[in-house]
C-alpha cells in the first residue's frame, strides 16, 4: 500500500494500470471473511494445485428465469454438487436481488458492510484533510446507505472520508 497523495500510480513509477492488486489491499480479510475459503486470482494456475481438483471443473449456466428456487435446482445438478470448482458463467448483475429474500439481501449487507476496506487514491481536498476513500461494496445500488450512515441517491464517486 502507498499511504501518501497520488493520482493512482506511486510517484516515480510506471505501473501500467489497471493493477491486479492483492485482495488485502481492499477487503478487510479479518472482517469477516473466511480466510480459508479465498483463493489467489491465479489459483489454478500454481503447479502444485492437484490434478483432481483441475479435473473436476463445472460450468454452470443461470437458468434464464432466474430466481432462488431455479438457482438451487442448478446447484443441485449432480455435476455442479459434485464439482471441487464451480465456475457461474454470465452472471447478470441483478441476480442478488432476484434470488435473495429482502430479510436475506439484508442480512447479507449488515454483515458485508466492513468487507471492504481504505484505499488511498485521491488528492486530500485541503492540507490536513484525509486523502483516502473507503469502498463502498453497494455503489451500485441506488439509493442505499454506506456503513458511514450517508445516503446515496446518485451515482457514487470517490469522496474523501469526514
Amino acid at each position: 500500500r502507498w499511504w501518501a497523495p497520488h493520482t493512482g500510480r506511486i510517484p516515480g513509477s510506471n505501473m501500467p494500470l489497471p493493477i491486479q492488486c492483492p485482495l488485502d489491499h481492499v477487503f478487510n480479510i479479518e472482517q469477516g471473511l473466511r480466510p480459508d475459503l479465498i483463493r489467489a486470482f491465479s489459483f489454478l494456475r500454481h503447479p502444485r494445485v492437484p490434478q483432481t481438483v483441475l479435473a473436476s471443473q463445472h460450468n454452470l449456466t443461470l437458468p434464464a428465469d432466474l430466481s432462488a428456487p431455479t438457482v438451487t435446482a442448478a446447484l443441485k445438478d449432480p455435476a455442479a454438487v459434485h464439482a471441487k470448482v464451480l465456475r457461474i458463467a454470465d452472471t447478470p448483475p441483478d441476480v442478488y436481488q432476484r434470488t435473495l429474500t429482502a430479510e436475506q439481501q439484508n442480512a447479507f449487507a449488515k454483515r458485508a458492510f466492513n468487507y471492504l476496506g481504505i484505499w488511498c487514491c485521491i488528492r486530500p481536498p485541503a492540507r490536513g484533510k484525509p486523502g483516502h476513500i473507503w469502498y463502498d461494496l453497494f455503489w451500485d445500488i441506488i439509493p442505499h446507505t454506506d456503513r458511514w450512515r450517508q445516503t446515496w441517491s446518485d451515482a457514487w464517486v470517490p469522496r474523501p472520508s469526514k
